[in-house]
């Protein structure tokens, strides 16, 4: 059985191929507002390194967010399209910033717009404080309430394929596709909230 990873939701494209637990290959590079130009290629280049078939794949998980609004969709429009052509594809996702965590006892932070973070409190594969958009204020002050949790931040020495293997036990598996929906946050949290 062949697994297909892929993250498409921030500054990062990652893409990894692997049979059962085995990685047979894995891109990962920073390809910020190209991931729509980037993503096909790369998955191409990677199967023909395994000599493999996109038919081939059976089970894909993605990062659904938050992230990047067209980075998020890069991701769901592909798999969509993939399980048309291949009805019997398992599809799973996962967030993204537990993907950035991992199973490290975290504050995962990715940058959104206008200043402002999305964060969320990971331990262990499970979020702890829910994914939030904040201002800097409300990071500062979410980071200096828990001294004893790292600070991960912007995909920055993590590896993203090594985390998706880690938290396989935490994939959300889609069942139907009309369920399969980006995560978004659009209401700031603030410091003044």
């Amino acid at each position: 059985m062949y697994q297909l990873y892929l993250d498409t939701t921030n500054n990062k494209l990652t893409v990894a191929i692997l049979q059962g637990n085995k990685i047979l290959a894995s891109s990962s590079f920073i390809a910020w507002q190209k991931q729509t130009e980037l993503a096909i290629p790369t998955i191409t280049n990677l199967l023909v390194k395994c000599k493999i078939k996109l038919k081939d794949i059976s089970k894909v998980v993605i990062a659904n967010g938050p992230g990047s609004y067209t980075g998020i969709r890069v991701a769901i429009t592909f798999v969509k399209t993939l399980k048309v052509l291949n009805s019997f594809l398992t599809v799973f996702t996962i967030n993204s910033l537990l993907l950035q965590a991992g199973l490290i006892k975290s504050i995962s932070v990715l940058s959104a717009y206008n200043n402002k973070s999305y964060l969320a409190v990971c331990d262990n594969g499970k979020i702890i404080i829910q994914p939030q958009l904040v201002d800097e204020n409300a990071k500062i002050g979410i980071i200096s309430d828990l001294l004893d949790y790292k600070i991960i931040e912007n995909l920055e020495k993590c590896n993203i394929v090594e985390n998706f293997q880690k938290l396989s036990p935490y994939f959300i598996e889609v069942k139907n596709m009309k369920d399969l929906q980006p995560y978004y946050i659009n209401e700031p949290f603030s410091s003044h909230n």
